[in-house]
């Protein structure tokens, strides 16, 4: 999972520096060039959070939720009743 956050974030800011040196190379100055490349790459990257949160939202509609009775689960517990 670690890994994978990593290469994306990777990927994040070498898009932001690649956009950045193609607005330097059309007369931009590297500054603003730099701060747009940047704002894209944490545009790109909201983009992507937002599609994983929505995916995880429709997951989670499918998993139906059943109370867990702590007693049942503890060997020799048998004769305990609950209170």
């Amino acid at each position: 999972m670690v890994i994978f956050t990593t290469v994306d974030l990777a990927e994040y800011v070498f898009a932001g520096l690649r956009s950045g040196a193609s607005g330097f190379r059309h007369g931009v100055p590297p500054v603003v060039a730099q701060t747009h490349g940047y704002a894209l790459s944490f545009r790109v990257g909201a983009v992507v959070l937002a599609a994983a949160g929505l995916f995880v939202v429709v997951l989670l509609e499918h998993v139906t939720a059943k109370p867990r009775i702590a007693v049942a689960e503890v060997p020799g517990a048998g004769s305990i009743s609950p209170s």
